[in-house]
């Protein structure tokens, strides 16, 4: 083949570019490009420090050329200069499943002693790299550090509980708890950054122990610089096994920056109940009186006795020492009929013993209590306790029923649930009730009472008031008194002042005459309610089962947002994160779904109210439209883009993806009267990817628009050439300044000319791609090896540039 002139130039000049390695001509167009910055790793003392340490991290880029430097005047009010990083060298870095070897610069500046800077997180340390050439500068604002001068100090902590739990051990006094207990600690610390707070651990004490058990409470601020937190914890029932030993609670602080302290108490636990069993003395078997003297006695290493009556009703009392031996006194008022006592030895922490035997004592000849019924103001009635919610102005009108050995006088005192009450009103004979018992019947005699509660009664709302009865047997003067009537005064019930949505207002829409707040699966509502109660605290619920049917697997989120502003008003809020397959079946109504928020007050004050929502799960119709298309190539960082969004859109979403640099931005731009938008998006250097999507009210997203890729070019003159080539590659080739015309060839090592391209720009060309498949002009696959690529360019102007570099042909 002859060789053209230009082959014998490019021949002439083959051994000089083979002999001085030509490829170095490959690394130009990554030395023209921008520092890129890799990565950083903080060195001791690590992100937290103090004044006097010293602030060491490396920095690593993409080249080991640059100059690096970093302002620590965030952290370092001293600092007046940016501190200049020094290159160690390259060092492997594993950031995901790929080992890399970066260019490493070592960065350290000891911070001032008398740095003024106040406590704080995320202090910035910008890092800037410049290029030795072209001087252009990055800048990168990663690297954050944690100043912390004045850490939380502990003052005092402590156990709050019965003295008598306290116990020497081992030169300390510690506090002793057991299974199933409920343990209070106040814990006090001097701190200077808010917010502060602090964490209780108590896993070494309790094997299922879960953070979120533990309570925590401001129990007093002496001063802006100093809390003291109360903190309760549970105990688990299994917490753990048999045995007394100290176990640590460690306490941690934190405040606003960094600061972190810790204190560590210990605490006993007991979980060894005394040995043996009480013993009573002494107990007939049947008594004509209610009033039962008991004794007896009661195992070593007992600290009081626990006696339970009939299974319900629990005594303290207390133990006298006599001698070696530990001794019970106490009477006891017994119930008509057949009487049952249990008893069970404690100690200081509460575990019990085994029981006592069980004794049955007979109560004779005295007034049985059968049952009572509530005729008004409701049809209730009971054979035990129940509990009716009444206010003032409610008639109860009340009928006990005692048993049929006599008729008796039975009063009914209602002087604890109405204060204008002056003393127990006597009941009126009424018709009897004849009750089957087993095989046999039996007849109750009754007594009716009514009562109006006054409506000027003062008696606080409550729950478990009882009304005592009592009936006298007038032939014997026996008496016996009954607590089975509890009633519940409520007057001032939850009052619902408002509820609302906190957030973006736009989602409200009208349905049937309702306003309705818009959400959609998988997103989150922040409410605020309040109410106005005089009986606190107030426990509220909201359910929204009708809006997510995996409400049970998503709790909401409650607490009190304000209770100061005034003493009988609270306002609460209420997160609530929907599930992804909240709502709604295929066919099912979206609207109205209701949100029920119940509240309940100290007595038995009883509100709700009810929001409603709506659930939207669909993003609007079609797809966005870009108008004009974006370019291919562009310079500029920004990047204008116009269009229109379709119809339902709120705004329009664009996404950007800069592949070179595998990252993703997202730009939200708002849209006019005819859902046009505009506004910039950003560009790195080389390929990015532009999307849009239109957004309706609660964040549904329409189809994407088509995709376009925009190449950045940052210089004048760069083209790539992969190493080594194969064929189906492409040789690539950039300018920002444009050419009118473009050629590209390639030759072998004697000069011959074995592919060429040629294009013309109509208008400039500003980036071209070449694909060579391996082949020579005549459609012959090349050997592989060493070849030459010579490049030239005519600008708009005429002026030409042209360029030969190696390339490795591999097949």
């Amino acid at each position: 083949m002859p060789r053209s002139r230009c082959g014998a130039r490019v021949a002439a000049i083959a051994a000089f570019l083979i002999c001085t390695l030509v490829v170095v001509f490959a690394p130009l167009r990554a030395t023209a490009l921008p520092p890129v910055f890799k990565g950083f790793r903080v060195l001791d003392p690590g992100a937290q420090v103090r004044n006097g340490d010293t602030a060491y991290f490396y920095a690593f880029y993409d080249s080991a050329q640059y100059a690096v430097t970093a302002d620590f005047s965030n952290l370092d009010r001293t600092a007046s200069a940016p501190v200049a990083g020094t290159w160690i060298g390259n060092l492997p870095i594993d950031p995901s499943d790929t080992l890399h070897v970066w260019p490493c610069y070592a960065i350290q500046h000891v911070i001032s002693g008398e740095n003024p800077t106040a406590d704080d997180d995320g202090l910035l340390v910008p890092v800037t790299a410049r290029h030795p050439l072209t001087q252009e500068t990055v800048t990168n604002a990663v690297v954050r550090y944690c100043l912390s001068n004045h850490p939380p100090r502990h003052l005092t902590t402590r156990v709050i509980g019965d003295a008598d739990r306290f116990t020497p051990f081992g030169g300390d006094t510690l506090y002793t708890v057991r299974n199933g207990d409920s343990l209070r600690l106040e814990t006090t610390w001097r701190f200077h950054a808010i917010p502060f707070f602090t964490q209780a651990d108590f896993a070494a004490l309790d094997d299922s122990f879960a953070a979120d058990r533990v309570y925590y409470a401001l129990a007093a601020a002496p001063s802006d610089s100093e809390q003291t937190h109360a903190i309760y914890y549970e105990l688990d029932e299994r917490a753990q096994g048999a045995g007394t030993a100290p176990f640590p609670v460690r306490i941690r602080a934190i405040d606003g920056g960094c600061g972190r302290d810790s204190v560590t108490l210990q605490v006993l636990l007991d979980n060894d109940p005394p040995t043996g069993s009480p013993v009573f003395q002494g107990l007939p078997a049947e008594v004509a009186v209610p009033d039962l003297p008991i004794h007896g006695v009661a195992p070593a290493g007992s600290h009081d006795l626990l006696l339970v009556l009939n299974h319900a009703t629990e005594r303290v009392l207390d133990l006298i020492p006599v001698g070696d031996t530990l001794v019970f006194r106490d009477t006891l008022q017994l119930v008509p009929g057949m009487n049952h006592l249990i008893a069970y030895a404690r100690d200081a922490a509460g575990n019990r013993s085994l029981p006592s035997t069980g004794h049955t004592v007979t109560l004779l000849n005295v007034p049985q209590f059968k049952r009572w019924a509530l005729l008004a103001p409701d049809s209730a009635t009971s054979e035990g306790t129940q509990v009716v919610t009444l206010r003032n102005g409610d008639l109860i009108r009340l009928r006990t029923y005692w048993d049929s050995r006599s008729t008796y006088d039975v009063w009914a005192d209602f002087r604890p649930i109405d204060s204008e009450a002056t003393a127990p009103e006597l009941g009126v004979p009424c018709e009897n009730l004849v009750v089957a018992v087993g095989d046999s019947s039996e007849t109750w005699y009754g007594y009716q009472f009514e009562h109006v509660v006054a409506s000027t009664n003062t008696t606080a709302d409550g729950d478990g008031i009882i009304v005592p009865l009592t009936a006298r047997d007038p032939g014997t003067g026996y008496e016996t008194v009954s607590e089975a009537l509890e009633f519940c005064l409520s007057n001032h019930p939850p009052e619902h002042l408002w509820t609302r949505v906190i957030g973006d207002p736009a989602p409200f829409v009208v349905r049937d005459a309702d306003t309705l707040y818009v959400v959609r699966n998988g997103g989150t509502i922040v409410l605020q309610t309040s109410w106005r109660s005089p009986n606190r605290p107030l426990a509220l619920r909201a359910d929204f089962s009708a809006v997510d049917k995996d409400y049970y697997t998503y709790p909401e989120t409650r607490y009190l947002i304000d209770s100061l502003s005034a003493p009988t008003i609270a306002t609460y809020g209420i997160i609530y994160n929907f599930s992804l397959n909240a709502c709604c079946d295929e066919g099912a109504a979206t609207y109205p779904l209701p949100v029920k928020i119940a509240v309940t007050d100290t007595g038995c004050g009883l509100s709700g109210t009810t929001l409603l929502l709506e659930m939207d799960n669909e993003g609007p119709v079609g797809s966005p439209v870009l108008d004009p298309a974006p370019p291919a190539s562009a310079f500029d960082a920004a990047l204008a883009v116009h269009g229109t969004a379709p119809a339902g859109s709120a705004d329009a979403l664009v996404r950007v993806e800069h592949l070179d640099a595998d990252s993703t931005e997202v730009i939200v731009l708002p849209l006019d009267e005819s859902l046009r938008f505009q506004g910039t998006v950003p560009l790195l250097p080389g390929t990015n990817r532009i999307s849009v999507y239109g957004r309706d009210l609660v964040g549904n997203l329409s189809t994407g628009s088509a995709s376009y890729l925009v190449e950045r070019v940052t210089e004048d003159w760069a083209f790539d050439l992969p190493k080594p080539m194969h064929a189906g590659d492409s040789i690539e080739l950039a300018s920002r300044t444009g050419w009118s015309r473009l050629s590209a060839t390639i030759f072998n090592l004697q000069g011959d000319r074995v592919r060429r391209w040629e294009e013309q720009g109509h208008p400039l060309l500003y980036r071209a791609a070449f694909v060579w498949d391996g082949r020579n002009g005549a459609g012959e696959t090349v050997d592989p090896g060493p070849y030459l690529l010579h490049v030239r360019a005519t600008s708009a102007g005429g002026a030409q540039r042209e360029e030969v570099k190696a390339l490795v042909f591999q097949r």
